[in-house]
């Protein structure tokens, strides 16, 4: 039975702690995944080392690697990727994306 003079949520009642949300960020926010050295290529030092992302949701897939972590949009190639190494920006601003946007299930870590 819920009350209105709840103080805590269903979560806090289950596991006894507080709710994290400093990781949960708006739909859409700006961001930065970092690209490991693998991928980039050794003797490329002064390639970038992350891309400008949107945040468009979470991995929700534990049992595929590829499907971990925070889902993201490149807004360089519009390819749709996983990653766990993000820097959040929510301050800079959204610029409008108008291009066709391709599903890819691989991640960069």
């Amino acid at each position: 039975m819920i009350h209105t003079n709840e103080t805590e949520s269903p979560y806090e009642k289950l596991f006894k702690r507080k709710v994290k949300l400093d990781k949960l960020f708006g739909f859409g926010c700006v961001c930065y995944a970092q690209v490991p050295i693998e991928v980039r290529g050794k003797g490329k030092k002064l390639e970038d080392a992350g891309i400008r992302c949107r945040l468009l949701g979470y991995g929700d897939d534990n049992l595929n690697e590829h499907r971990q972590g925070y889902k993201l949009l490149s807004e360089k190639d519009l390819k749709v990727f996983y990653s766990l190494d993000v820097v959040f920006k929510p301050e800079l601003e959204m610029t409008p994306i108008d291009h066709q946007i391709t599903e890819v299930t691989e991640s960069l870590n």
